[in-house]
């Protein structure tokens, strides 16, 4: 029942919109199924080493990182880099992708997922409200770690079916559509960053 209950949990974070489902959702149009599967890994890789960290480190040293305003300016950097990337890479022609622009997105997928992801301080406040809910409710170790391996296991399957999801789609959108596609979520990645960077400022 608890690797059900964190399946269950985890698959309830599809609804969730922010830079991680962006950026999935961009990798996915942009280079394919494969090139989003990718992206999907390097989400699940970051979010592995975060609970990690959030299951082994002390409270007081996690509420450090999330309120520090060094990680968020960090954190709106990378967020504004991969926005402008993202607006910039509108020019490319989806359709007609070299292999060797292929092979290249390949790395740069699973790299933009892992950093996304591990960039953004709200995903350490979601995983300590997971890990307070595994305290809470089971006793054991090893059944706390089970729960746990549920709801990443239940990201990783909303992380894939986006990915599937946002191939088909751009097989009937057209280039000049696609390119809309990419400065609204580029767009979107800069705003974030540029909220990310004012909460860091104002918190010195």
């Amino acid at each position: 029942m608890n690797l059900l209950h964190g399946l269950l949990l985890g698959l309830g974070t599809a609804v969730l919109l922010g830079p991680v489902f962006m950026t999935l959702l961009r990798n996915s149009l942009q280079y394919g199924i494969k090139n989003g599967i990718l992206t999907a890994i390097g989400i699940l890789s970051s979010d592995v080493l975060v609970v990690s960290i959030c299951y082994t480190i002390t409270g007081d040293f996690l509420k450090y990182y999330v309120n520090s305003p060094g990680v968020k300016l960090l954190g709106a950097l990378i967020l504004i880099g991969f926005g402008i990337s993202f607006i910039r890479s509108k020019r490319t022609n989806v359709h007609s992708s070299t292999a060797e622009m292929h092979l290249n997105g390949k790395w740069k997928s699973f790299s933009q997922g892992f950093l996304v992801n591990f960039a953004n301080p709200t995903v350490f406040v979601i995983w300590i409200g997971f890990i307070t809910i595994a305290e809470s409710d089971y006793s054991a170790s090893l059944e706390r770690v089970i729960f746990l391996l549920g709801i990443l296991l239940g990201i990783f399957l909303t992380d894939i079916a986006k990915a599937i999801g946002a191939h088909y789609i751009s097989n009937l959108l057209t280039n000049y559509n696609l390119n809309y596609v990419y400065l609204l979520l580029g767009s979107c990645l800069i705003l974030l960053g540029c909220f990310l960077g004012y909460q860091g400022l104002i918190s010195f």
